[in-house]
């Protein structure tokens, strides 16, 4: 039937149950919320250049922010905890808080020198009392001695001839006296390793915390930080020394081919004992390792040339007394 208007009745039931919501139906989703099936990242990312992200823009899975929105990271750095932590990858992220982890020190030292990472070296520091930086310091040191004392071996039976003598008296002369000199400073450089291991020990965490945050304490107490984690790995940078020593010991008295292949080999345990040192000193000082890591050479050279002056002054001393007899 069709109506004065020119309706008919089926159009208009048709009509109402188009405008009629159907039954069962689900709401439409929330403009905020992600699609299904995609995961929000893991921590939400750093604010925009100039203003925040603008709304209905969610930091889920997959999404990249509009064009003009570049990320910088401009939150301030958050000052380091008071127990060890590791330092964040960027500024104004939270600093990874490590629980202490349970064991004897020998474990503390295996542990440390299998997983060489700041979180294995906070967990353990957060653990050491001063009996371990005490024993740490002693087990280090007297490997070095043993260390000292294969290297002065070492230097004392390298033969003083090469293969190829020049046939000039006086160019012979003095290439075997420029032997004689480099086998002393070799003997001499051993002997004053464990006194350059005790310096260092000490001296390198005091200059570390000049460069440390002054929300940790004072200076006194900003050392006792940046010593604890350091002196608990000494031993494992000594123990690395000496098997670089003792293989280059044991290929010497082989041939000179040899001798300069235990030099190639104690490379990579040369840089194995920087890498524990700069890890520790992260750890301790709360410093990125870069800094460390700089801090550390500026630290070692001045004790060096500290050693040196003192080595010059003790020759000159000692012509000097020669001379008066």
């Amino acid at each position: 039937m069709t109506d004065a208007s020119g309706t008919s009745n089926g159009d208009e039931q048709r009509m109402t149950q188009q405008n009629t919501p159907l039954q069962n139906t689900p709401p439409n989703p929330a403009p905020l919320t992600p699609p299904p099936g995609t995961m929000p990242p893991p921590s939400y990312p750093p604010p925009y250049a100039g203003n925040m992200p603008p709304p209905g823009y969610p930091p889920y899975a997959g999404y990249m922010p509009p064009p003009g929105y570049m990320p910088v990271y401009a939150l301030p750095e958050l000052p380091p905890p008071p127990h060890y932590a590791v330092p964040p990858a960027f500024p104004g992220y939270p600093w990874e808080i490590i629980p202490p982890t349970q064991g004897n020190l020998v474990q503390a030292w295996f542990s440390i020198a299998v997983n060489l990472s700041r979180r294995t070296i906070a967990g353990w520091a957060q653990t050491s009392r001063q009996s371990w930086t005490l024993w740490s310091i002693i087990v280090g040191v007297v490997i070095s001695i043993i260390s000292g004392i294969l290297e002065v071996i070492r230097a004392l039976n390298t033969p003083l001839t090469t293969t190829n003598v020049p046939t000039d008296p006086q160019t012979a002369q003095t290439l075997q006296f420029i032997q004689i000199i480099t086998r002393d400073v070799g003997v001499g450089t051993a002997i004053i390793t464990p006194v350059l291991f005790v310096l260092e020990v000490f001296f390198i965490p005091w200059f570390w915390a000049l460069f440390m945050s002054p929300s940790l304490g004072n200076r006194a107490q900003r050392f006792e930080r940046a010593f604890k984690p350091f002196a608990l790995v000494q031993p494992i940078i000594a123990a690395a020394t000496l098997v670089s020593v003792s293989v280059t010991l044991l290929l010497t008295p082989v041939s000179t081919s040899l001798s300069a292949l235990g030099g190639l080999i104690s490379l990579p345990l040369s840089a194995y004992g920087i890498a524990l040192s700069v890890q520790a000193g992260s750890v301790g000082s709360g410093l990125k390792r870069w800094p460390v890591f700089g801090i550390e050479l500026l630290a070692g050279l001045a004790i060096n040339l500290a050693l040196i002056v003192v080595a010059a002054l003790a020759v000159v001393v000692v012509i000097l007394v020669a001379n008066l007899h």
